[in-house]
């Protein structure tokens, strides 16, 4: 199977190692914080502030007042699907993070990709859809992440279209 760069590859294993864990600081780790708030903001510039209607001070008071909240719902949520589907995090095997759109960043401004993770555990695939990744200064980052669903019995002929598939 082909292999991810570096970050991308980390990436997919600390969101591994949060689940696996049930860490939560550790989770919330690789989501956006303050910083990266700002840098967001930065590149958006006057747009975002027209979008949301308010100002920069405003929303990074929101977002610092929220975030762990949503973060936390988010994580809980996430090993809630794992627990119901039985997934042991430390025996998946076959992860890769495939990029919806293999051609580029999703938003090149915004230096994002939407992606999901494919893996497989026991005789069975899954995928944890709608990551959003984001190139930020501070490493790639988690803007959000969707849900997990099982797709079905892992066959020969998925693993070679999963090998094939362009990677993040």
């Amino acid at each position: 199977m082909g292999q991810t760069s570096s970050i991308p590859s980390e990436l997919i294993d600390r969101i591994i190692f949060s689940l696996r864990t049930e860490n939560f600081d550790s989770f919330k780790s690789l989501l956006l914080d303050t910083t990266d708030f700002k840098e967001m903001y930065g590149r958006y510039g006057n747009k975002f502030q027209v979008l949301h209607s308010k100002s920069y001070l405003e929303l990074e008071k929101e977002l610092f007042d929220s975030s762990s909240g949503i973060y936390k719902k988010l994580f809980e949520r996430l090993l809630a699907d794992g627990k119901n589907f039985d997934i042991d995090w430390g025996q998946i095997k076959n992860k890769k993070l495939v990029a919806a759109d293999p051609n580029g960043f999703t938003n090149p401004n915004l230096r994002q990709k939407i992606a999901n993770l494919y893996f497989s555990y026991k005789d069975t695939f899954y995928v944890v859809f709608y990551i959003l990744v984001l190139n930020l200064s501070s490493g790639y980052k988690v803007g959000t992440i969707g849900f997990i669903r099982k797709l079905g019995i892992v066959t020969d002929a998925q693993l070679k279209q999963l090998e094939s598939l362009k990677l993040f």
